[in-house]
């Protein structure tokens, strides 16, 4: 219970530490934690809902895979709702522009997950796309400009991948790219970029732990982007009001870390950054657009 309050409450109002970014300055508050959900979980998804609600869904609760969906309302905090028709932990959950949430990918005990599931939050119901994408784990699913979800890296039993995946919500196609990723990679992070693009950052592999970046761009083309000052995984990615993304945390050869990294889109390279006031790993962090701080 108590490491998926920490996955969590890193996201919105509940966790241990945040920080707030303007034009001129990042720097590093602290803030309490608050009500926890109703079923304790790990490696769960989490995703902002259009009406100020956070909706977290499946992970694993009690040593079992879950499919089970709780949202959060600010005032009157956690309640349950429909769960997903396949229970999954380890996937990923994306907030589209029209308030629904896709959820896609995952692992369970039957193994890797292909299935996607979009949630509608004002039917409280999933609906399952009737295409499948690359059953995985541990890859990323970036909302982009156009209402596309780029699914990137991750991995199943046997191998990491390079493979690159366009989810059209609208239509419920799902397209694999012949372009691939430079490097196979899991527990990496990812943010979209202007014009359509895309940053995907770190992870890891069979090698290791992966210093190096990929730029996504809207034709599914890999360009390189800057190196990391090391290897790391379980880092966080959010973009900001300034088109930089914060790259935060994460594990690297030497443990959990507090580096923090700014990535400018206009020259393609990284900023200094003031480092997180302690070490995490495998935290969300999400921007908060009344205040400008990420959480």
């Amino acid at each position: 219970a108590r490491k998926f309050i920490r996955l969590c409450l890193a996201v919105a109002w509940w966790g241990a530490a945040a920080w707030a970014q303007n034009e001129a300055s990042v720097s590093w508050i602290s803030f309490e934690a608050g009500e926890p959900l109703k079923q304790p979980r790990e490696q769960a998804c989490l995703a902002p809902l259009g009406n100020g609600e956070v909706l977290v869904a499946g992970g694993v609760a009690e040593g079992t895979v879950s499919g089970a969906v709780e949202i959060y309302h600010p005032e009157r905090g956690w309640r349950a709702a429909r769960p997903m028709a396949v229970p999954r932990a380890e996937h990923s959950c994306t907030a589209l522009a029209d308030g629904r949430v896709l959820a896609a990918g995952g692992r369970n005990e039957s193994g890797a997950v292909g299935v996607i599931e979009i949630y509608d939050p004002d039917q409280d119901e999933w609906r399952r796309l009737s295409q499948a994408m690359l059953a995985r784990w541990g890859h990323t699913a970036t909302l982009l400009s156009d209402g596309r979800v780029l699914l990137a890296g991750g991995r199943n039993e046997t191998r990491f991948f390079d493979t690159l995946e366009f989810v059209d919500p609208w239509f419920g196609a799902v397209t694999l790219l012949t372009s691939r990723l430079r490097s196979p990679r899991a527990g990496h992070a990812a943010a979209p970029l202007p014009g359509g693009r895309a940053l995907v950052a770190g992870g890891m592999n069979t090698a290791g732990f992966i210093a190096s970046t990929d730029v996504i761009q809207p034709a599914g083309r890999v360009d390189p982007g800057p190196t990391l000052g090391e290897g790391v995984a379980g880092l966080s990615a959010t973009p900001l009001l300034d088109q930089k993304v914060l790259l935060a945390g994460g594990t690297g050869a030497f443990g959990e870390m507090a580096d923090c990294y700014l990535y400018d889109p206009a020259g393609n390279r990284f900023e200094p950054a003031p480092g997180m006031p302690g070490p995490r790993s495998g935290h969300l962090a999400q921007f908060l657009e009344g205040n400008g701080r990420v959480r």
